[in-house]
């Protein structure tokens, strides 16, 4: 594949994800809203993240290529680039995910701590 054809194909995912991801948003909000209750923050943040995700990858890719090609792709330093940047982007999702999972103080995402037990909803134990 060219670049051109390559390029294209990264720009029509960053102009899809966002679409995507608010008509995902507003089908959420309207089944939220017939059941009479409001949609849940997992969807709204995974809406977010999705809107967020296709122009982000797309000016990542565009910095990538161009650090690349100014200092060569087959160089040693062109090497070292290339494995900085892919270990900060699994660093960095690594640590995102950690936190949008469960929270900074350990809680998940609805406010619960991990492994605590269901509370009762009538107050009472059974």
């Amino acid at each position: 594949m060219d670049d051109l054809a390559i390029r294209n194909i990264w720009i029509i995912i960053a102009v899809a994800t966002p679409v995507l991801a608010t008509l995902i948003g507003l089908a959420g909000h309207w089944a939220a809203a017939q059941e009479g209750g409001r949609m849940s923050r997992r969807l709204r943040r995974n809406c977010l993240i999705l809107f967020l995700a296709g122009p982000a990858n797309l000016v990542l890719w565009l910095l990538f290529n161009d650090a690349l090609d100014a200092v060569g792709y087959r160089s040693v330093l062109g090497i070292v680039v290339a494995a900085v940047v892919f270990v900060a982007a699994g660093l960095g999702t690594g640590f995102f995910s950690r936190v949008a999972g469960h929270g900074w103080h350990g809680q998940n995402p609805d406010g619960d701590r991990p492994g605590a037990p269901p509370e009762d909803p009538a107050g009472k134990d059974s």
